[in-house]
């Protein structure tokens, strides 16, 4: 299972913060079709703090992924994922992880990234983008 934090504004300019477990890749794709992408950057760029979305899971062995997900216009994001798949002795030694940055992805780019939290094993992850 795959949980979501994410924050924006609802009222005022506080940012409220909101968690989700979600099922399926749908779930996620409604998470950031339902994201009030437009508003969100209007009072960003207004207020010096703007919210996002961020995807984890864990693993067996404190293995996890993560991705973050910043909006900067209405349709993009700047996306960072983030994967561990072994700790490794005292964080270091044997550690297996790595990070891909995207400064700017669609939304549909995104909803891509998102769906591989749920479609591949984190071993399989960390395989992929270690390259």
């Amino acid at each position: 299972m795959v949980e979501a934090f994410y924050s924006h504004r609802i009222e005022g300019p506080e940012l409220v913060e909101h968690h989700r477990l979600l099922k399926g890749a749908g779930d996620a794709r409604e998470l950031i079709d339902q994201y009030p992408w437009a508003s969100e950057i209007a009072l960003t760029e207004e207020l010096g703090e703007g919210g996002g979305l961020f995807f984890s899971r864990k693993g067996e062995n404190d293995a996890q992924v993560s991705l973050q997900l910043v909006p900067i216009e209405v349709d993009n994001g700047f996306l960072e994922l983030s994967i561990i798949a072994k700790k490794g002795f005292l964080g270091i030694i044997g550690r297996k992880s790595v990070t891909k940055t995207v400064d700017e992805v669609t939304l549909a780019e995104a909803k891509t990234y998102v769906k591989q939290l749920f479609d591949y094993s984190i071993d399989d992850l960390y395989l992929k983008y270690k390259k």
